[in-house]
């Protein structure tokens, strides 16, 4: 990357630069009814922080290596698991952080902290290549201190800063209207499969309420007994393995990666905050590795399951374009259960609670296909689910869409800074820019 001039160094643009530090655990009130933030590397997620997992007290502040720092820093994972080091975070609120975060508290005069952040972003590979040290690489307190920054003037900073800003605040609307959009279709399984409604209100004389009479017709007036409970009748249960079609499954030694190709999906590209699942991993394969060397590829509307470590996190399959890694599963659906039906099934309280009694922990907790296969499953009428999966079909439809955008909005966002700095894009060119995408 070209700067305006000569670059700086971070800690020319700081008042102060530190680690923080971890109050002793074994003093609990430094814990309990604690109101300071207390920020792990973890949560330092290339975000902005408003809240955390765990607090802190005054005391806990006073009587450690901790430090109260004021929002609006800039906050660097140094370490921690995977590839978390190099990561960054605004803390919009004043927090406390371990000793794994480098703090930069950033002199308002010389840097808008937006700009350091979006440019420490595009910087990741960048500060994942310094790391250095034995079996697990870390950054320091004073390779960041030194590392480069552009001495973009102030005014400059704050433009592009604000143009990066509309970018991401874009895709917060869109994340927010997507978990709208989720918890509408949860409600809806949870009203229909998992509460009955619709049958409850059949049998006290009253209309379903916001059904149309011709979908209340298909739901019966009577609760019978069955292996799960109540359930309404003429609706069946049948075990995993008599309503999945096919498994998706590449378990065994993982593929030849390289750096450009096509995505290869782990466990952690399967998102809580997403119905589907995340293609953007520097884990990739090639073309002919990806023809050749997966047993089964994924189709549209196969549903993913993590098996291994964190089980049971679930993504729907919109896009093909991606192979599965041998902690994930792919399940195929349509004969007897619906796709969309089977999704929010396994999302389910009952079938997430079921899959956990079946779990075999050694090194790591996992979940094999012999015992999903004896969970058992609740089967509504053919009908029933397919008028399901029409109301649900429009809301992951309106989800996709977003989360299509979103991918083009950080894309854009990821791509622009260095072209902006460098003068080859100028900051009046990128209202066409936006608008085109």
């Amino acid at each position: 990357m070209s700067f305006d001039s000569d670059s700086l160094q971070i800690q020319e643009i700081c008042s102060k630069v530190c680690s923080g530090g971890t109050p002793s655990t074994r003093v609990k009130e430094f814990y309990i009814d604690g109101t300071i933030p207390w920020i792990k590397t973890k949560e330092v997620n290339n975000c902005k922080v408003f809240s955390a997992e765990t607090y802190i007290t005054e005391d806990a502040i006073t009587k450690s290596s901790a430090k109260l720092i004021p929002e609006n820093s800039v906050i660097i994972a140094m370490y921690g698991n995977g590839d978390t080091a190099g990561r960054v975070a605004i803390n919009k609120i004043p927090v406390a952080t371990n000793q794994a975060c480098c703090n930069l508290i950033l002199d308002p005069a010389k840097a808008d902290y937006r700009f350091v952040f979006y440019f420490l972003r595009t910087q990741y590979q960048k500060l994942v290549d310094l790391k250095n040290g034995g079996a697990q690489q870390n950054l320091n307190a004073k390779i960041l201190r030194e590392y480069p920054f552009p001495n973009t003037p102030r005014v400059k900073q704050t433009k592009i800063a604000d143009f990066l800003e509309q970018l991401d605040d874009k895709i917060a609307l869109n994340t927010q209207t997507n978990q709208t959009l989720e918890q509408m279709a949860q409600a809806i399984f949870k009203s229909w499969f998992v509460n009955f409604d619709p049958v409850k209100a059949k049998m006290n004389g009253e209309q379903p309420e916001g059904m149309d009479a011709a979908t209340a017709s298909l739901f019966p007036e009577k609760l019978v007994e069955s292996e799960l409970g109540l359930i309404p009748d003429g609706w069946e249960v049948k075990s995993f393995k008599k309503v999945i079609d096919k498994y998706v499954d590449n378990r065994g030694k993982t593929p030849p990666i390289v750096e450009d190709g096509i995505p290869l999906v782990e466990v952690k590209h399967l998102p809580e905050s997403s119905a589907f699942p995340k293609l953007s991993t520097n884990k990739r394969v090639t073309e002919e590795t990806f023809k050749t060397w997966f047993r089964v590829h994924v189709e549209h509307k196969d549903v993913l399951i993590s098996t291994v470590g964190t089980i049971g996190r679930t993504s729907f399959v919109k896009n093909t374009n991606f192979g599965i890694a041998q902690n994930v599963l792919g399940l195929r659906f349509g004969k007897v259960v619906e796709p969309e039906y089977m999704f929010y099934t396994i999302k389910a309280h009952r079938f997430q609670h079921d899959m956990d009694a079946r779990l075999v922990t050694t090194v790591q907790s996992s979940i094999k296909r012999k015992d999903l296969d004896t969970i058992d499953i609740l089967v509504p009428p053919s009908n029933v689910q397919k008028e399901f999966c029409k109301l649900i079909g429009n809301l992951l439809d309106g989800q996709y869409s977003k989360n299509a955008e979103n991918i083009n909005l950080a894309s854009l966002r990821d791509t622009l800074l260095p072209k902006l700095l460098s003068g080859e894009i100028e900051l009046e060119q990128t209202e066409s820019i936006v608008e085109a995408v």
